[in-house]
């Protein structure tokens, strides 16, 4: 939820300010963590979105009081494990496999065989057959630790994929994976957005923030030209992303920010390859 001011609490001092009197320097060096929702007496903190449309946000792990007007009924997703997980490991491998999925799907559509296209037969029933386990002896190998083996064995929710002309009221503040084809990029500052359309519907990628100053992402910063330069040679290539679905009143536009480098992808490629492969093609 965009929110226009915020109550500056410190240094025992409390007041009011609206968001043009913020900036990002003011926001890094003075302010974070020290502003809250503008309605007296409402626990939640405020972050700083440094975007063309400048605003405050609930931070992710604060609620308003019921009676706050800007009070709403959070719905976590995928909070049951660290951040870490998503670019390492098992969460990791899994998110890549997805999105390379995602890409298939795009690209080569008779390759995905709808779930009721496929043709059923009958087989006679038999008897089931027996057999005895043989029993064996031996030494057992652990090969992880309790820890790491119930991180594992954790249960996680599917990474549920969308077109962007299927993206609807119901997804807002979910989890998804948006697929479409890059037509706008704009840079803004470190990173960018860029607008998605398939099937004459249309999204914008956002990056914001939280993007721009989690440490994992450094490598991606600035890099976010070379999508429209891509773009400009490949008309509308394919884009799969993982992130957070919400809706903009301003622009009354759906939007799908996203969190890490790893989690986005145009053909099939990380910003980075990307930008080494067209660093290849420039030389040739």
């Amino acid at each position: 939820m965009l929110i226009a001011e915020a109550r500056l609490i410190k240094n025992a001092e409390e007041k009011l300010i609206n968001i043009w009197e913020v900036s990002k320097q003011l926001y890094v060096h003075n302010l974070r963590g020290f502003l809250y929702c503008p309605t007296p007496g409402c626990p939640a903190k405020l972050v700083y979105i440094n975007s063309e449309r400048a605003h405050f946000r609930t931070w992710k792990y604060h609620s308003h009081h019921e009676r706050c007007v800007y009070h709403f009924e959070r719905r976590w997703v995928e909070r049951n494990y660290q951040f870490a997980d998503v670019t390492v490991g098992f969460e990791f491998q899994r998110r890549q496999e997805a999105l390379s999925r995602a890409y298939r799907a795009m690209r080569f559509p008779e390759e995905s065989t709808p779930i009721n296209a496929v043709k059923r037969t009958t087989v006679p029933a038999q008897k089931p057959t027996l057999f005895r386990r043989k029993s064996k002896t031996g030494i057992q190998t652990t090969l992880f630790d309790d820890e790491t083996w119930q991180s594992l064995m954790r249960k996680r929710p599917p990474l549920r994929r969308k077109y962007v002309s299927k993206i609807n009221e119901n997804d807002i503040g979910q989890h998804k994976l948006v697929m479409g084809f890059v037509q706008k990029v704009e840079l803004i500052e470190d990173a960018a957005k860029i607008t998605l359309l398939e099937s004459d519907k249309e999204i914008d990628i956002v990056f914001e923030l939280a993007f721009t100053a989690e440490s994992k992402n450094n490598s991606y910063l600035n890099k976010f030209g070379v999508i429209q330069h891509f773009a400009d040679q490949n008309p509308e290539p394919t884009f799969a992303g993982i992130g957070e679905v919400r809706f903009n009143h301003k622009t009354n536009r759906f939007e799908h920010q996203i969190f890490f480098g790893t989690d986005f992808r145009i053909e099939d490629m990380d910003l980075l390859a990307l930008s080494a492969k067209m660093a290849l093609s420039e030389l040739e």
